[in-house]
């Protein structure tokens, strides 16, 4: 019996676990001029740890107005940890067609 209720509780915290995820997933974002700008700042920003957290953010939350911000910096970075993080967040906002991101990078 005590087996039973352990499975069950399991099985139920499973279903309302993925439904959440789910459910997240489904939500669209809106964010505030001021909040993408002070993203953008955060992404310039000297200061690695504040530009390694934007950069994270900014694909984490699909956040397609920084894309350009983001491919300047690939340009131009030299760490290569942070390049891939640029790249990571890049496919992430769904940047991932090459025909648009060679464009974007003037690699015509």
């Amino acid at each position: 019996m005590k087996i039973q209720k352990v499975f069950l509780f399991t099985a139920v915290f499973f279903f309302l676990f993925v439904g959440s995820l789910s459910a997240k997933n489904n939500k669209t974002q809106v964010f505030k001029k001021n909040s993408i700008e002070n993203l953008i700042i955060g992404i310039e920003s000297e200061n690695p740890g504040l530009k390694k957290s934007a950069i994270y953010l900014a694909g984490k939350y699909k956040i397609k107005d920084v894309t350009k911000t983001l491919i300047n910096l690939l340009e131009d970075e030299e760490d290569e940890a942070i390049r891939n993080l640029i790249i990571s967040s890049l496919y992430q906002i769904n940047v991932d067609n090459e025909k648009a991101l060679t464009q974007e990078l003037n690699f015509d």
